[in-house]
């Protein structure tokens, strides 16, 4: 008879385990179960590198290993979309920053994806700035005399960044709009060709990640006009931000963040966010970080989420006044 109940009492569990859905038992095991952490660019690069610098320390609070899956295309959507298709149990993670979330969702509108309904926000992760540099041929030292150099010399002002659509061509598009210029962009195939122009004085002026700009500026082959965050640069200290000369609309940061799929259950959050933070306060991550370029920096996910959605209004119209589309 006992051996009867016994066996009742498991056709009961076994029953009500499979009547649950798949990815609600795997949430219990989130802790415990192999996580992946997807990546929109290729291995090798910064975000790459911030993704491993977080996931080497993961691999104790997830119980095994942490993999990072590299997605590259459209602009971290290809990895954006893989997440969606992922189950909301806190296994599989995304590292993606500004351009995919907050910038993306206006330049492809016909893929309806909304940030704010369709990830789960867990924890900011690094922030870096943009730069505006100079050839050392063009005469001017500071950002109002490179506004009067574009409106004296029209058929000469231009400026570079890496890419068509990229993060920096929209604040490029930012900075113009707010002096109130006409200096149009041209796009380079990555930093490497657009820095080689600028010191060759091909083109007279680039936006670019601050990083890409430091060496250049400290070894005095190109001028470093201004730096785009709320302070100075621990490293450019020299360099006055857009703010400082007098263009306080110009300024934004290049923010990278963790996000879940949407639906992922509160408690996971809240542990994802423990943990994410934890890796990023430990002294060799951070150290590692900072030779990145990159400052480690954290938020909750209601502070992820405002941001998210305050930068999506910051952009859509930029990217309207840019004219770029994805065809271009």
């Amino acid at each position: 008879m006992r051996d009867r109940r016994v066996r009742m009492v498991f056709a009961a569990s076994l029953a009500a385990l499979c009547a649950q859905p798949v990815w609600q038992a795997r949430a219990q095991e989130a802790g415990k179960a192999e996580m992946r952490i997807l990546v929109g660019f290729p291995a090798g690069g910064t975000v790459d590198a911030i993704a491993r610098s977080v996931a080497d320390k993961l691999k104790n609070a997830a119980g095994g290993p942490v993999l990072i899956e590299n997605k590259p295309g459209a602009a971290g959507l290809v990895a954006t979309k893989n997440l969606l298709a992922s189950p909301p149990d806190g296994t599989v993670l995304l590292l993606a920053g500004v351009s995919a979330v907050a910038i993306e969702p206006s330049i492809r509108p016909r893929e309806q994806f909304d940030p704010t309904r369709d990830l789960a926000p867990i924890t900011l992760a690094t922030r870096s700035e943009y730069g505006l540099a100079v050839a050392n041929a063009l005469n001017v030292r500071n950002l109002q005399e490179l506004v009067q150099w574009a409106r004296a010399n029209p058929s000469k002002a231009a400026f570079g960044s890496p890419g068509a659509g990229s993060p920096s061509h929209l604040f490029g598009v930012l900075f113009v709009r707010s002096a109130g210029i006409d200096m149009p962009h041209v796009p380079f195939k990555g930093g490497a060709p657009l820095i080689t122009d600028l010191i060759g004085g091909h083109i007279p002026a680039g936006v670019s990640p601050l990083t890409d700009y430091i060496e250049h500026h400290r070894n005095g082959k190109l001028r470093l006009l201004a730096t785009s965050g709320a302070a100075r640069s621990a490293s450019a200290p020299d360099v006055a931000t857009f703010a400082e000369q007098g263009f306080k609309e110009a300024q934004a940061s290049l923010w990278f963040a963790f996000w879940a799929p949407a639906k992922t259950p509160a408690t996971i959050i809240a542990r994802r966010n423990r943990e994410i933070i934890e890796a990023l306060q430990m002294p060799e991550v951070r150290e590692r970080l900072f030779k990145l370029g990159q400052e480690p920096i954290n938020s909750t996910p209601e502070e992820l989420a405002k941001l998210t959605a305050s930068e999506m209004a910051k952009w859509a119209p930029v990217v309207k006044a840019s004219g770029f589309t994805p065809e271009q």
